[in-house]
């Protein structure tokens, strides 16, 4: 049992670390740049995507700015984006007007990098839990 446990617990372990990857010291966004856009779509895991008619511009860190501008704009033709990475949104403007910045994609970052080392405090916690419970149930 034990076994099975350390291996649960490693590919734990392995899985929110590859979710939190590694600490970025310096974000790089690109310039502003208008798109038309093609369509949008949401998955219901809330990956939120607009497409360029090439591909996919995702929403890099859904947060509160994005979702309410997702569902308060029903139809939009043309917005300026900053991308961080190829196709990770950072920053949108619609209409001239910035509806979420790379302030809130900075600060959706480190809630979300906090969310998962919590996650992974919490896991090494009941990890060493049941092996100490084991390991006393072994002694009697």
């Amino acid at each position: 049992m034990k076994k099975l446990l350390t291996f649960v617990y490693v590919t734990l372990m392995v899985i929110l670390y590859i979710f939190h990857g590694e600490p970025k010291h310096e974000i790089s966004y690109s310039e502003w740049k208008k798109i038309v856009v093609k369509g949008k779509s949401r998955s219901p895991q809330g990956l939120f995507s607009i497409s360029d008619g090439v591909g996919y511009l995702n929403i890099a860190v859904p947060n509160k700015a994005a979702r309410g501008f997702w569902y308060r704009v029903r139809d939009f033709q043309e917005v300026s984006v900053r991308l961080v990475g190829e196709n990770s949104i950072a920053a949108l403007k619609y209409r001239g007007e910035v509806v979420y910045g790379t302030d809130e994609y900075e600060a959706a970052v480190i809630r979300t990098k906090s969310t998962i080392e919590e996650n992974m405090v919490m896991v090494s916690s009941v990890y060493i839990l049941l092996l100490s419970f084991f390991a006393l149930k072994e002694k009697r």
